[in-house]
């Protein structure tokens, strides 16, 4: 249920940023310093920049802890990082178009996801799901918050409005868009409280990453090792999206070159990289990372369209 909150709460914030780029023809930048000013303004922008990088680097060092934890145990956190960040920087620095082409290839790994899961239905306890509507809505909305972390993403199209060629056309395709990811995160969740019980969730991690290892095929002892190396095609836009709008962002504030921004932003990275040794470390970032989310995406956000919305209906009364 509360995954389906936070869905439903996803299409509303897409209209929102519909309508708040389509007031100021621009980005997050401008549509910020429009609202409070330029010194104002930046402020918020200078915040948003530094989630998107938080954002980019919690990804990063979630797959390099799934890596090491499944694949390769004595690998070092920083040689794993390093190649994530020399991937992030030969993509982003190849220009915008390279990157929306990773994010296309990025959504084949995740339908091939769908028939990943396929194997794993016929191991399923669907009365697992029993009973339902027992929780009260104070715990529905506990795990609608708890969800937001993994359903966000959507707000990069703040950044990424104006390269979009006819950007208000594109305002049912986000939807859709929306509306396929809210699906397969349900999907997920569904198949993920059908197949393990509620104690061994309590136990587990990654736990499309364990289901995988129930599934047998002849000529593929370790299915797993596939599965970790074919999601590095569904997260790489992941982590690559969100550094590309915070080296945008920073771009537009300070009026500096993107390169010598990116390369910073690869050394934060590895830096932080190296201080989260250990799962305890890596949740508190995550965690970290999810409310600051909440509170930019899901409070700010709406705020932001009522001072609009309320500062247009105002000009538009002294007009008549």
């Amino acid at each position: 249920m509360g995954v389906l909150i936070t869905g439903l709460c996803i299409h509303l914030l897409i209209w929102m940023m519909y309508f708040l780029l389509k007031e100021t023809n621009g980005n997050l930048i401008d549509l910020q310093r429009q609202t409070f000013g330029k010194w104002i303004g930046n402020v918020f922008n200078i915040i948003f920049a530094a989630y998107f990088l938080i954002v980019s680097i919690s990804v990063i060092r979630t797959y390099v802890e799934i890596i090491q934890v499944w694949m390769f145990p004595t690998a070092s956190t920083f040689m794993l990082t390093l190649f994530l960040c020399l991937v992030s920087y030969y993509i982003i620095s190849s220009g915008f178009r390279v990157i929306t082409g990773i994010g296309v290839i990025s959504v084949g790994g995740t339908i091939g996801y769908w028939f990943l899961s396929l194997f794993v239905l016929k191991y399923s306890h669907w009365d697992n799901l029993l009973p339902i509507f027992t929780h009260s809505f104070s715990d529905i909305l506990k795990s609608a918050q708890l969800s937001i972390y993994s359903m966000t993403g959507f707000e990069i199209y703040l950044m990424v409005y104006p390269f979009v060629k006819k950007p208000m056309q594109s305002h049912k395709y986000a939807q859709l868009g929306a509306l396929f990811s809210n699906l397969l995160y349900l999907f997920s969740t569904l198949l993920a409280f059908a197949f393990f019980s509620e104690k061994q969730l309590l136990k587990t991690i990654w736990a499309q990453l364990s289901m995988t290892q129930v599934i047998q095929l002849p000529f593929i002892e370790r299915l797993e090792y596939i599965a970790i190396s074919g999601y590095a095609l569904v997260i790489i836009s992941s982590f690559i999206l969100p550094l590309w709008a915070s080296m945008r962002a920073t771009h537009e504030i300070f009026r500096v070159k993107q390169r010598g921004i990116l390369i910073a932003f690869i050394i934060i990275t590895l830096i932080i990289s190296q201080l989260l040794t250990n799962r305890q470390d890596i949740n508190n970032f995550i965690s970290n990372a999810s409310k600051v989310s909440f509170w930019l995406i899901y409070v700010y956000i709406p705020i932001l369209f009522i001072i609009v919305w309320v500062k247009r209906k105002w000009k538009k009364s002294k007009a008549n």
